[in-house]
């Protein structure tokens, strides 16, 4: 048989929904890696770095680093198994965006 050891206290659980605006927030564990390939994904796929550097320029972590637009590119050429260069500083992810 079950007995509670308090009659006055009810255990529950409260399940919370929130959305989170990575565009406008900063978040510790978002790499500069996870911003680069979202804006693209958002961008469709397909960027001039000299767009995303412009696109990221408002973003809290861009805000902190004034050298962002070199840590987006040395980003790009860290994970080339994931961003295709097209030329004149064009690249595309290595995966298609629905």
């Amino acid at each position: 048989m079950f007995h509670k050891q308090d009659a006055l206290l009810f255990p529950y659980a409260v399940r919370q929904e929130a959305a989170v605006d990575l565009r406008k927030e900063d978040i510790p564990a978002l790499t500069w890696h996870h911003l680069v390939r979202l804006t693209m994904e958002e961008c469709g796929g397909r960027a001039k770095l000299s767009d995303l550097g412009d696109f990221l320029a408002a973003h809290p972590k861009a805000k902190k680093n004034p050298h962002f637009r070199d840590r987006i590119r040395a980003t790009v050429y860290e994970h080339r198994d994931q961003y295709i260069s097209c030329g004149n500083g064009v690249y595309a992810l290595s995966y298609a965006v629905a």
